[in-house]
């Protein structure tokens, strides 16, 4: 599913880049890196992927078995999280990076540059995974204020894809877009990482990028472990 829905956006990004002789913010070959790896990467780039055992939990109220464990739910969730993001894309990225370096011409998936950028795409991958499981902790502390699963993770989902790149790549969209995502989390964990592989984000601009990263992750920790422990204090589950 994932090669072919990259194998789709890359034929129409294709269609556009022909049928224009405008500028493009990205040239087509950074274009087919860019989609190849958000398809190979896919649940580490995207924040709303739903853990189906912990929405379950707090919608049931089976969350009660994990508060009487002498441990930090918040941070106990944040690994569970994290550890299934991890193995999801070991499975699944490895066959779709594979086949993309045999397409044909234009389509091939091809390695960086040189070290250098290799060496600042895993830096700023590593950082994006962190960012995107503190971002879905929020998903559910919206769950433990709404009891719904179905619609918060369609609103978070929907949001956080617009605001990441997840729907069209960040340097295409209208410039004020582009300022006002500039200041917030959801690009530093999505567009980023793709951008600094492709080439289209080095030097300077990446290192920057690293440390907008590393101070997002101390501020989403801190608000999402402070909200966790405020809200905790309110459950009530029904029941024996």
């Amino acid at each position: 599913t994932q090669f072919f829905w990259g194998l789709m956006y890359i034929m129409i990004f294709m269609a556009f880049y022909r049928s224009s002789d405008g500028n493009s913010p990205m040239s087509l070959t950074e274009i087919v890196q860019y989609f190849w790896l958000q398809q190979a990467l896919f649940p580490f780039l995207f924040a709303f992927n739903r853990d189906a055992k912990i929405a379950k939990s707090i919608i049931s109220g089976d969350l009660a078995y994990e508060l009487v464990k002498p441990l930090s739910l918040y941070r106990m969730w944040f690994a569970s999280i994290f550890s299934s993001k991890l193995a999801a894309t070991i499975l699944r990225s490895w066959p779709i990076l594979l086949i993309s370096f045999l397409m044909p011409g234009t389509y091939r998936f091809v390695l960086p540059s040189s070290f250098k950028v290799f060496g600042l795409f895993l830096v700023t991958l590593s950082f994006a995974l962190i960012i995107n499981v503190l971002l879905g902790m929020f998903m559910y502390y919206l769950m433990f204020i709404t009891l719904e699963i179905k619609s918060t993770v369609t609103i978070f989902a929907n949001f956080s894809s617009f605001l990441s790149g997840g729907l069209i790549p960040l340097a295409f969209m209208p410039l004020f877009i582009t300022k006002l995502n500039y200041f917030l989390p959801f690009r530093l964990g999505y567009d980023v990482p793709l951008r600094v592989y492709s080439g289209n984000i080095a030097g300077s601009e990446a290192l920057i990028s690293i440390g907008l990263q590393v101070i997002w992750i101390i501020i989403l920790f801190s608000l999402g472990n402070l909200l966790f422990s405020k809200r905790l204090k309110k459950i009530v589950v029904q029941g024996g």
